[in-house]
C-alpha cells in the first residue's frame, strides 16, 4: 500500500504544476516584476556600492587636501627660516650660491 500513496501523492504534483504551467502568463505581470526587480537590485547596488565609495572618496580627498595644506605650510616656513638667514650672513650665502653656480656649470660642461 505505501507505494500507492506515493503515486497518489506525486501524481497530484504533477497535476497542480500542469495547472500552473497551463495558466496563460500576464505579460503586464512580468514586465512590472522585472521593472520592480531592476529598482530594487538598483537601490541596493547605490547602498552597498555607490554610497561606501563616495564616502571613501571625500574621506581620501580630505586627508589629501589637508596633507598639501601641510606641505604648503611647511615649506613656506622653511623659505622664510633660509631668507632669514641669508639676510644675517649675506657674504656665506652669496658664497654658497657661487660655489653651486660653479659645481653646476661644471656638471653641465662635461656632457
Amino acid at each position: 500500500m505505501p507505494t500507492k500513496a506515493k503515486t497518489n501523492s506525486n501524481h497530484s504534483k504533477t497535476s497542480a504544476s500542469k495547472k500552473k504551467s497551463d495558466a496563460p502568463l500576464d505579460s503586464s505581470v512580468l514586465v512590472d516584476d522585472v521593472r520592480h526587480l531592476a529598482e530594487d537590485a538598483s537601490h541596493l547596488a547605490h547602498q552597498r556600492i555607490v554610497e561606501p565609495v563616495s564616502d571613501l572618496t571625500r574621506e581620501v580627498a580630505d586627508q589629501v587636501k589637508q596633507n598639501a595644506q601641510r606641505g604648503q605650510d611647511r615649506l613656506q616656513h622653511e623659505y622664510e627660516v633660509l631668507g632669514e638667514k641669508v639676510k644675517s650672513n649675506p657674504i656665506p650665502s652669496l658664497a654658497a650660491a657661487f660655489g653651486c653656480g660653479i659645481v653646476i656649470g661644471a656638471l653641465l660642461l662635461r656632457r
